[in-house]
């Protein structure tokens, strides 16, 4: 959920923490960017498929063109810094598969 500061700045996260804050304080007459290497693109991975459709929504709101492939939405800011949005890859399961050399007794009895 976004978090603005006015129209100087904006926080965003997933869930209740805000983890990124962006300013505009120096930018608004920077114009759109040039191919140079510097931030051209930001991928933000999130934990659930809501936390993609509520940011993706307000972007729709306000008119800002939305490129939906199933798996990652894509917009740019004002700027044209591209900004890729997915859901983060379920973490792997680090258990120990059943009969394996974990030390434990997996063994019937």
């Amino acid at each position: 959920m976004p978090l603005a500061l006015g129209d100087q700045a904006v926080f965003v996260g997933a869930g209740e923490y805000h983890h990124m804050a962006m300013n505009v304080r120096k930018s608004r007459s920077a114009g759109r960017r040039r191919q140079t290497p510097d931030l051209g693109r930001v991928d933000i991975e999130v934990p659930s498929a809501d936390d993609v459709g509520e940011p993706t929504e307000l972007m729709r709101h306000y008119r800002v063109k939305v490129r939906d492939d199933g798996r990652t939405v894509r917009f740019e800011d004002p700027w044209a810094d591209a900004i890729r949005l997915s859901v983060a890859p379920a973490p792997k399961d680090t258990a120990a598969p059943p009969n394996s050399k974990s030390g434990r007794n997996t063994s019937p009895t």
